[in-house]
């Protein structure tokens, strides 16, 4: 089951797996990334449903976010935030790819904000908790989600972080190694021409040296999402839905 929903001020899709009246055993909220529909990573919900065992039952996510890029004259093309890809590309270009880790984007914070307040209303109304829900995204989305989860005082039971890189690195730094660990899925292309191979390393290394739990997928392709990352989604949510059921 599909619906349209306003929450916490951003429209948001809403989808059932198997959810009855005793409601989800788990939650997935997944953010899109840069320049992509709002219902972009939509289609993720039936691909991550079709590896769970019946009796899985889960509620999915998937905020829309809160700028309509209408001046790229694109069709519900959308951004968290705004940022400029050409000196994006030009620093990736001239090799000084250093200077993005400590990048903190403008509109970052209103972002944070706009999705804490949905995932908070989301969790609430599903008689959710952290503790069973997977928190992730793909680019500027993984962005985003990496951003709320290291300030959430209870974080959450896992973190997706999909073509995905280091920003903010120094309150990034610090809230890292604050707070309960995290287990972290990551996944980037070797050969990413939007976000480099190496940022993420460097965000890998962030994680594992604040003792967060991390499963790294690097694939030799593009900026995407690869098959061993959707695995590894749908193993976590069934994992989390074992976790809830157990206790």
């Amino acid at each position: 089951m599909s619906a349209s929903r306003k929450m916490g001020g951003l429209d948001c899709t809403v989808i059932d797996h198997q959810v009855g009246a005793s409601g989800p055993d788990v939650g997935v909220i997944l953010c899109h990334g840069y320049g992509a529909p709002g219902t972009d990573l939509v289609p993720l919900a039936s691909v991550i449903a079709a590896s769970l065992p019946a009796d899985v039952r889960v509620r999915f996510l998937f905020p829309k976010a809160p700028i309509l890029m209408e001046s790229f004259g694109e069709y519900d093309s959308r951004a968290w935030w705004e940022l400029s890809i050409n000196s994006l590309l030009t620093a990736i270009e001239s090799g000084q790819i250093d200077v993005l880790k400590t990048v903190r984007p403008d509109g970052l914070d209103q972002a944070r904000t706009l999705l804490g307040a949905a995932c908070e209303e989301f969790l609430e109304e599903s008689g959710l908790t952290w503790s069973n829900s997977l928190l992730g995204g793909f680019s500027q989305g993984a962005m985003l989600t990496t951003d709320l989860a290291l300030r959430l005082e209870e974080r959450p039971a896992h973190l997706a972080v999909l073509s995905g890189t280091l920003l903010n690195e120094p309150e990034w730094s610090t809230l890292a190694g604050e707070g309960s660990a995290m287990k972290v899925l990551q996944s980037h292309g070797q050969l990413d021409p939007v976000l480099p191979f190496a940022a993420s390393l460097w965000l890998r290394d962030l994680f594992a040296e604040n003792r967060h739990e991390v499963e790294f997928l690097d694939f030799a392709g593009p900026h995407t999402i690869p098959e061993g990352a959707i695995a590894g989604l749908a193993q976590r949510v069934e994992e989390t839905a074992r976790q809830k059921l157990s206790d």
